[in-house]
């Protein structure tokens, strides 16, 4: 027996452009089986049918709107799934549901003058700020800065707050985040090194601000300050970091200063979307994986290069062993086993450390300029 009108529709696979009839599947008992016959043969079906047919999206589409709706699923939900109690601590702008999300743009926009009213209203206290997708807390007053200086890295972890801020275990590496050794490195390698490589510091420095200015004889001329100074930055520590030529390779130069701001956007796409998802938004969706091959053809060679000279021509103590960070990085215990992207990752996390503060000049003085 054939079902009723409504569970004819209710089955029917309304697919297809306008004025085409698909088969319906009908319904006998517990069998499913194909009856187009019966379409065919009903006009007064056949028109229902038709009338109720809807025009087929193009595949594009279609994927574009799946993704735009997994988009603001996934910041909604990340919004919801990010909101600490906080209650008890004073706002500054909107602490409603949808009134933080404005509130943050505006922290984005204006930030200085945010914190200004915050302090105002709640010197020597305790207020919160929105951004984008969480609250940021605010300290102000002697008492509580000075708690702040004074708590552990058990109760207050920069390296943990970076992580917050960045999502650099997605972004940087799970290992760098989880090990990092390459920090202990520069506490104990690098700070009794300085004297020693101070001539080399300084040989960079000129080199890289006469090659940047090109200046002539007793010329003046006008250069852009941040640009000018980011580059010198960049070049000098990775005098430091990697050493000679390749601190001087434009290649080089360019994906280290592009890393610092593809880790920064990365870490606030990975930070619209859940947790669950960090993985793949940091594989798929931000630039710091192909940065990072990139970074990869430069140091690969360098990195075999001198493990196949390790205790050949001139041993792990030799004279005439590269005095960088590279080779300090390489004779570490832990790194002993570590591949090639690793070693490229913590060598890429220490230039972003010394460039991003660079960044943050350029952000307290956008329109500052040489003469």
């Amino acid at each position: 027996m054939l079902l009723t009108w409504m569970q004819v529709l209710a089955l029917a696979p309304w697919s297809g452009a306008y004025g085409v009839v698909n088969p319906i599947y009908l319904a006998v008992g517990d069998d499913w089986e194909l009856k187009s016959s019966t379409v065919e043969t009903n006009p007064t079906l056949r028109l229902l049918i038709m009338q109720l047919q809807v025009p087929v999206i193009p595949d594009g589409i279609q994927v574009t709107y799946v993704l735009a709706g997994i988009v603001v699923a996934a910041f909604v939900a990340a919004k919801l799934s990010k909101r600490p109690n906080l209650d008890a601590i004073p706002t500054v702008g909107s602490s409603t549901w949808l009134g933080s999300w404005w509130a943050g743009i505006q922290f984005m926009t204006k930030a200085a003058d945010v914190l200004r009213e915050g302090y105002e209203k709640h010197k020597g206290a305790l207020f919160k700020v929105a951004d984008l997708y969480r609250w940021t807390v605010i300290v102000s007053g002697p008492q509580f800065v000075e708690d702040v200086r004074k708590a552990s890295d058990d109760e207050l972890s920069f390296m943990e707050a970076t992580n917050d801020n960045l999502n650099t275990e997605y972004t940087l590496g799970h290992d760098v985040h989880h090990n990092p050794y390459h920090v202990a490195i520069i506490r104990s390698q690098l700070t009794r090194n300085l004297g020693n490589l101070f001539p080399d510091i300084r040989d960079e420095i000129v080199i890289a601000f006469e090659e940047t200015l090109d200046l002539q004889a007793n010329e003046w001329k006008s250069v852009p300050a941040f640009q000018t100074v980011q580059e010198v930055v960049c070049r000098t520590t990775n005098r430091v970091f990697v050493g000679l030529p390749l601190c001087r390779n434009s290649d080089w130069i360019d994906l280290t200063n592009r890393f610092t701001l593809d880790v920064v956007k990365g870490g606030v796409m990975i930070a619209l979307f859940p947790k669950v998802l960090a993985p793949l938004v940091a594989r798929f969706m931000t630039s710091v994986p192909g940065t990072a091959r990139r970074a990869m053809k430069h140091l690969s060679p360098i990195i075999e290069e001198r493990r196949s000279h390790l205790g050949l021509e001139y041993g792990k103590d030799g004279a005439d062993k590269p005095n960088d960070f590279l080779s300090w990085l390489m004779n570490h215990p832990e790194a002993s086993d570590s591949s090639i992207k690793d070693l490229t990752l913590r060598i890429l996390s220490l230039n972003f450390a010394a460039i991003h503060t660079s960044a943050n000049v350029r952000l307290m003085w956008p329109s500052l300029s040489v003469v």
